[in-house]
């Protein structure tokens, strides 16, 4: 069986057990793991490519479509406008750093991080909205 990484590629096969009509193909591959010290670099983050930052991309393209389809002579003038886009739309005020990655923390994406920033934030609104302590002065009633 062919693979297409076969630098890596242990074995490959077919398994004649026939279970439909087509038969299962496998591969076992070596694969690296990268080095432990890797695992804790920190990354800095410029840019925030969340939906709503994308949306705004998209609304300030189509805003500013002129500029595109006619001041755009050459592919280095496109590409300026449209790093002036990215960075109008999705560039940080100030870069955040963090051990947060795809290799240390495959499961944190972006999605979960927003969310959990969301509920901090309706936690606090939430905190502050809460009226003092009882007279008991444990918070409950008694």
């Amino acid at each position: 069986i062919h693979t297409n990484v076969i630098d890596s590629s242990l074995i490959s096969g077919v398994i004649s057990n026939k279970i439909s009509h087509h038969s299962p193909i496998f591969t076992a591959s070596k694969i690296a793991m990268p080095s432990k010290s890797s695992h804790t670099d920190k990354v800095t983050i410029h840019y925030d490519y969340s939906n709503a930052n994308l949306q705004k991309l998209c609304q300030e393209i189509e805003n500013d479509i002129d500029r595109f389809l006619n001041g755009c002579n050459s592919f280095d003038i496109f590409l300026e406008l449209f790093q002036e886009k990215i960075d109008l739309s999705c560039k940080l005020l100030s870069p955040k750093t963090t051990k947060r990655n795809s290799i240390t923390n495959p499961w944190i994406t972006q999605g979960l991080i927003n969310s959990i920033e969301k509920k901090a934030r309706l936690y606090f609104a939430w905190r502050k909205s809460c009226s003092p302590r009882l007279p008991n002065g444990d918070g409950e009633m008694e």
